[in-house]
């Protein structure tokens, strides 16, 4: 059987070590108060440090999600004492925004169903978590945790699933009419989470 290793991989010298370091400098320029903006905001905070910029000013927390996948998939393969500190406190930072209930993402409950919240924003900032987590940090997975709680059951789900006639378009995000809603969140063999 032929396995992908997921760590003590070296890259020597050249191109693809060229990328990568280019890579950790360009999440390296994603100050942490900019990529909390929204989730502090949501938490109560009128007026966050940092700054909305990028995708978050449509799809709020997206850019948390995609620099947890990029830092943790970094972190996990060099020592990067900076880039790992920037990740946990991101990580830290949204669990401290995390509502009793579990409830973690950055736009207000309400805007679940609402344009690519639950298709891009809730599933790059669960795979960030992953990542976050393969990379060491222990409080990623229980925050997945917390707010798939929520997720399963929360009051939005019979506004945004598709209707049983797959014919009607759906109202709201993908073309795919939420498809993903019709698993449950945070098991293993979901994580691919939508297929068509």
């Amino acid at each position: 059987v032929l396995e992908t290793p997921t760590k003590n991989v070296l890259l020597l010298p050249g191109v693809l070590q060229r990328a990568f370091d280019w890579n950790i400098i360009f999440l390296l320029g994603h100050p942490v108060d900019d990529i909390l903006y929204w989730f502090r905001y949501r938490a109560g905070n009128s007026h966050p440090p940092g700054q909305c910029w990028g995708w978050d000013a449509n799809l709020k927390g997206s850019v948390a999600g995609l620099f947890m996948m990029g830092a943790g998939g970094a972190v996990r393969w060099v020592d990067n004492n900076t880039l790992s500190k920037a990740l946990d406190s991101v990580v830290t930072g949204i669990s401290e925004c995390s509502e009793p209930d579990g409830y973690a993402m950055a736009y207000p409950k309400n805007e679940t169903k609402f344009r690519e919240n639950p298709d891009y924003v809730l599933s790059w900032v669960t795979h960030g978590l992953i990542e976050a987590s393969i990379a060491g940090n222990s409080e990623a997975l229980p925050l997945i945790r917390r707010h798939m709680n929520w997720f399963n059951y929360n009051e939005y789900i019979p506004e945004f699933l598709p209707p049983d006639n797959f014919d009607i378009p759906p109202t709201y995000g993908a073309a795919s009419g939420h498809l993903i809603y019709l698993i449950y969140q945070g098991i293993t063999h979901n994580l691919s989470l939508i297929h068509i």
